[in-house]
């Protein structure tokens, strides 16, 4: 995609699960990467939970997520705010949950090769083969983090600078899990300052 829009560098921006992904392309193609943003990160070894480990042995990942992957993800998305009825800075007539909300993520999960996709996802999750490599990373980067996040708590901050000595941490105050709906100006802020350092 960089290639075909004639990118040669670009700022890259993962969160949660997407943290990962950025940054194991970060480490395989550093040519690329002029900066990144890590929102709410997920890519640590301790992060994975027993029942994603489970889900990796064949035959029983398979059973896990059809019976049980399409409540989870719900459940998740009540987690997913500090405010769940405060609503969206894009749209002052919705509410980050309500019925309708939860009714449309329930509906995605229905979708055709949704469950398989997801269950690759998880089984993909080899953090602990990546993680020790993380600090190879020579491109600046920034963690915005909120501080009451419940599905990827702001304690585990320490765990990833510990990886990732040199980034700088934000944490955002009355968020959740998703900074980038409660509080879009900081993830944007975080983006424009990596964007001016030389």
């Amino acid at each position: 995609m960089l290639d075909e829009r004639g990118i040669d560098r670009a700022i890259f921006v993962g969160h949660s699960y997407g943290a990962g992904v950025v940054l194991r392309f970060a480490m395989r193609h550093p040519e690329r990467v002029a900066g990144i943003v890590l929102v709410s990160p997920f890519a640590l070894d301790e992060q994975v939970v027993t029942a994603f480990r489970w889900a990796k042995v064949p035959g029983l990942g398979e059973y896990l997520f059809a019976a049980s992957w399409r409540g989870f993800a719900g459940e998740k998305y009540l987690l997913a705010f500090h405010d769940p009825l405060k609503t969206s800075p894009h749209n002052s007539r919705k509410a980050f949950i309500s019925a309708a909300v939860l009714d449309e993520v329930e509906g995605l999960q229905t979708r055709p090769g949704s469950t398989f996709a997801q269950l690759a996802t998880v089984r993909g999750m080899d953090y602990a083969q990546a993680q020790d490599s993380y600090r190879s990373i020579a491109a600046p980067i920034t963690m915005v983090w909120g501080a009451d996040d419940r599905i990827t708590p702001f304690s585990m901050a320490e765990h990833f600078l510990a990886k990732l000595p040199t980034a700088k941490l934000v944490k955002v105050p009355a968020c959740g899990h998703m900074p980038s709906w409660e509080h879009p100006e900081t993830v944007v802020r975080a983006v424009n300052d990596l964007e001016a350092t030389p």
